[in-house]
């Protein structure tokens, strides 16, 4: 698996093109394996490329990497830095690189040596650093550089974490251990790698049926005392004192925080990442961050039980967005800043999560009405609930559940959204499972219809890190690990989409009461309409029979629905009629007159329902229309159903099941499209021929040939030097247009 592709392909690039290159994250983060493949592919390239080994001697010795580098380049030792400087810039070849992983462990003489070679040579630099580094400790960093390219490393996403993990430990992993390895590590590989392999060795993961899951509580084992240990003590001591005291104590107020090591020591700690904030609004207290480093200070009876005192327990989709925003650039967070939300609007919530929350007991027959009702469509029971439980308890999940699955039932999707996201609300603390699944729910499939892309990853990894909910809600689960493997269609993804199907039909193998639940679900909405619709219209309308006559008529027409959207045809049609019939949910019935006019109403009905536009903006259906119109082989009528479509808001559903690849798009070149070997190659074709190159990567000749022909294709290029222009030029640039800034780069 090779993690990593872009930052390393983006360092590469800049580098080759004359610019210096710092690689910006946490430690753990993966800049180190950044550095490295970027120095194999820079060497490979034949680029001079000189590398500075750390022996952990850097700081304490002064000179020590200077001296390194003399030995390396085979120049005349000397003492004085002048004299070092003339010595090493009389050494370095034209375009030389030099590689330093960690620039905080250089010592300060050598970097003033490093910046006088800078200004004397066209030396580049391509370093690693923590972020914020040079702020803390501007003597101990290399000014910047111009021109300078810098990438910044952040957490892995689920998907990422959940392929990693699958190569540790060389099997299929369930879903929810990678969501756990995500939350305990925030998506570090370093830790990820580390959790993973330790709990594995220490008993705490089990394989069955072929798939590795949780054995125990908690996958702390004391094979990780040291890894931590040793990660932590690279780190200054101010900063270890802090870390440590926060861990002990559980999350502190920021002034007692600040109390302990000063305000400075938190600032630094924070950019680090080894703290961050806690709880949720008005809550100004900051924690040890990520959550794993936090646990190696618990009392180790109250670890193993999954427990641990004064810890923020609060709901997973807090951290789920936390572990998003982190990944997003502009939401760094200043814990030296003021305190309160209003005067940091900006600051990411960050919670502790809880991964062993028991479900409350207290509710359970409120809310098996609650899933009784939501799976017939009944909108008037979801209100009476929803009065019922804000009558006797005022607020609560309950509440906005119930309310929210109506107001989709009844079609108006924002307002359904709004409610069920009451899980990224920070007011509201320790949900249950089963409360987290039942708001995720209704939240995806509102965020589908509105097109809201953040919302659905929001609310489908937030029901991963709650856990398994009870037995009662098993189905809804199992139907968002559907809907969540149909939103991962794509390639990339490949081993979490599958991971994530396998686990939904284990837990709900045939179909249910919710959309999403059943093994055909995904191959039928999976398959492809254009290749042959008669066969995607029999098979769509087959799934919809089947669910209708199990008696679930609502996931009947949930499911016909969303394959109508991207493949119309009479049978699907004529079953969404039927399934329609036996609910009283008013949306649905709106959809179904739409269907039955683009069924068999005449041209002139069709053209008269664009011009009434009675449907409000509360729940488009521009996409059934143009599924329709693009099944018409009349002009005229295609011609009236383009202007339906446009009437009722066009192509307003971007987040249709699977997500459809627009043919524009597919045509384009990416360069991201290409594998990590058609991009090593074709990189490596604008300086070389394909024997120099397989004689390189020790592979033939016809290989060479084959890759670049693919990745040709891919790119929509006709030539090797039009290839190498595509993914070693800055993005945006492409060789037909002549780039952002006219011609095409030079090479070099």
């Amino acid at each position: 698996m090779q993690l990593f592709d872009p930052d390393v392909q983006d360092a590469h690039r800049a580098l080759s093109r004359g610019r210096s290159v710092r690689i910006v994250g946490a430690r753990g983060s993966g800049r180190s394996t950044v550095l490295g493949r970027t120095v194999q592919l820079l060497e490979r390239s034949r680029h001079p490329v000189v590398s500075v080994v750390d022996d952990g001697l850097g700081v304490a010795l002064p000179g020590y990497l200077a001296a390194q580098l003399l030995r390396t380049l085979g120049a005349a030792p000397a003492k004085e830095p002048s004299a070092i400087a003339d010595a090493l810039a009389q050494a370095v070849s034209a375009g030389t690189i030099i590689a330093i992983d960690g620039l905080e462990r250089v010592d300060a003489f050598s970097l003033r040596v490093l910046e006088t070679v800078r200004l004397r040579t066209d030396v580049r630099f391509l370093v690693t650093e923590l972020p914020g580094f040079g702020r803390h400790d501007p003597d101990r960093t290399l000014s910047p550089s111009w021109p300078e390219r810098v990438v910044r490393l952040s957490g892995l996403g689920l998907a990422e974490a959940h392929a990693l993990a699958a190569d540790v430990l060389d099997g299929e992993v369930d879903p929810a251990l990678a969501a756990v390895l995500t939350a305990q590590t925030a998506g570090r590989p370093l830790l990820v790698r580390l959790l993973a392999s330790t709990a594995r060795d220490r008993d705490r993961l089990v394989r069955s049926d072929g798939v590795w899951r949780r054995a125990a509580r908690s996958l702390w084992n004391d094979d990780l005392l040291h890894q931590i240990d040793g990660l932590l003590g690279s780190y200054a001591a101010p900063v270890r004192r802090l870390v440590a005291a926060l861990a002990e104590s559980g999350p502190l107020r920021l002034g007692d925080a600040e109390a302990i090591g000063g305000a400075d020591v938190l600032r630094t700690a924070e950019d680090y990442g080894l703290v961050a904030w806690s709880g949720d609004r008005g809550d100004d207290r900051v924690q040890a961050w990520p959550p794993l480093v936090a646990e190696r200070f618990r009392d180790r009876e109250s670890a193993a039980a999954g427990y641990g005192a004064g810890r923020s327990r609060v709901s997973a989709a807090l951290l789920a967005d936390r572990l998003r925003r982190q990944r997003e650039t502009g939401h760094r967070v200043m814990a030296s800043a003021a305190s309160g939300w209003p005067e940091s609007p900006d600051r990411p919530l960050l919670a502790t999560l809880d991964l062993q929350v028991e479900p409350s007991n207290g509710d359970a027959e409120g809310r098996q009405h609650l899933l009784r009702a939501a799976a017939r469509g009944d909108t008037a029971t979801l209100r009476r609930l929803a009065l019922g439980a804000r009558a006797s308890a005022g607020s609560g999940p309950a509440v906005p559940v119930a309310d929210a699955f109506a107001d989709l039932l009844e079609g108006d999707a924002a307002s359904a959204a709004a409610k069920a996201d009451v899980l990224r609300q920070a007011g509201v603390r320790l949900l249950a499972p089963d409360d987290i699944v039942a708001s995720a729910y209704v939240a995806t499939l509102a965020a589908h219809r509105l097109g809201d892309p953040h919302l659905v990853e929001r609310s489908l990894e937030a029901a991963l890190l709650a856990g398994r909910p009870s037995a009662a809600f098993t189905p809804l689960y199992a139907a968002l690990l559907q809907l969540n493997a149909l939103h991962r269609s794509d390639g990339a993804t490949a081993k979490l989409h599958s991971a994530l199907a396998s686990e939904s039909h284990r837990l709900a193998p045939t179909p249910g009461a919710f959309f999403g639940t059943g093994a055909d679900l995904v191959h039928t909405v999976l398959s492809d309409p254009d290749r042959d619709p008669a066969a995607f219209d029999s098979a769509l309308a087959r799934a919809g029979a089947v669910r209708r006559e199990s008696g679930f008529p609502l996931a009947a027409a949930q499911t016909v629905a969303a394959g109508l959207e991207v493949g119309f045809g009479p049978l699907a049609a004529a079953e969404f009629g039927r399934a329609v019939s036996e609910l009283i949910a008013p949306a649905f019935h709106r959809i179904a007159r739409l269907v039955e006019l683009l069924d068999t109403g005449t041209t002139a009905a069709v053209r008269a329902r664009a011009g009434a536009c009675v449907d409000g903006p509360t729940f488009p259906m521009g996409d059934l229309v143009l599924a329709a119109a693009r099944r018409e082989t009349d002009a005229d009528r295609r011609d009236a159903l383009l202007g339906l479509a446009e009437a009722l808001g066009g192509q307003r559903m971007p987040g249709v099941w699977p997500p459809r690849v627009a043919a524009a798009a597919r045509d384009g070149s990416d360069a991201a499209t290409l594998t990590g070997r058609e991009l090593e190659i074709a990189m490596l074709a604008g300086r070389f021929t394909n024997a120099q190159i397989g004689e390189l990567l020790s592979i033939s000749g016809r290989t060479v040939e084959n890759h670049l022909a693919r990745a040709m294709r891919k790119s929509g290029v006709r030539s090797r030097a039009d290839l190498y222009d595509v993914v070693s030029a800055p993005r945006g640039w492409h060789p037909r247009r002549g780039g952002p800034g006219g011609p095409s780069p030079t090479r070099g």
